[in-house]
């Protein structure tokens, strides 16, 4: 009746051996590997080659278009800014109108 009992000393060896090889070597590199992938093939095809480079595009047509409309000449701007006062009192004297 003195001898040591089998079943915990069998439930130590499974947990040693099976459950801490599944839980700190095979889950995790299962969880790396798929955001290794998910990265490679969703962020830098996407976001960096899709996204960013349209953005990109977008931008730099904006800044060819103002380029287009900027004569450098003062009277133009000034005509501008007159009718953008003008547009905003008609606006704000139309609505409390």
């Amino acid at each position: 009746m003195g001898g040591r009992r089998f079943t915990p000393h069998l439930f130590e060896k499974f947990e040693m051996g099976f459950i801490d090889k599944l839980y700190h070597k095979s889950i995790p590199q299962g969880v790396i590997s798929s955001f290794q992938k998910s990265f490679k093939d969703f962020e830098l095809p996407i976001v960096d080659r899709g996204f960013n480079e349209k953005l990109v595009d977008k931008v730099l047509s904006i800044g060819e278009f103002f380029s287009r409309i900027q004569t450098e000449r003062i009277n133009h701007y000034l005509i501008i800014f007159c009718l953008g006062v003008i547009l905003s009192l008609a606006v704000v004297f139309g609505v409390l109108l």
